[in-house]
């Protein structure tokens, strides 16, 4: 039985895949759903890991990309062909049924989360 099989037996999410900055492909153009880095940003955020700021980095990455993906009105104003994140953040590539597929970034020790479209 293939391991996806199990995870609907079980009733479990498939985890997601991991995915680096340095895997991401180079020469793309990403544009930027949103950005949110102060606390009152994630004041509407409620999920597995509780509410606000601190439930959103408690919470699953599928729930945070969720989250920020209310956000992608279709086009983005802010396009650019350098890579939107850093070196100690977090990014996943990770698709939201209905929504799309996105990169996801955040640093939850330094408070913030971005999502991102390769253009």
């Amino acid at each position: 039985m293939k391991r996806e099989q199990w995870y609907k037996i079980l009733g479990k999410e498939k985890p997601i895949k991991e995915t680096t900055a340095k895997q991401i492909a180079e020469g793309k153009e990403y544009g930027t759903v949103v950005f949110m880095q102060n606390s009152q940003d994630f004041d509407d955020f409620k999920g597995s890991g509780g509410r606000g700021q601190e439930g959103f980095f408690d919470s699953s990455e599928k729930e945070m990309a969720k989250f920020l993906s209310q956000w992608d009105m279709g086009y983005q104003d802010e396009v650019d062909s350098r890579k939107p994140w850093g070196s100690s953040d977090t990014v996943r590539k990770i698709t939201i049924p209905g929504a799309g597929k996105y990169i996801l970034t955040y640093n939850s020790g330094l408070g913030y989360a971005g999502l991102y479209v390769e253009q």
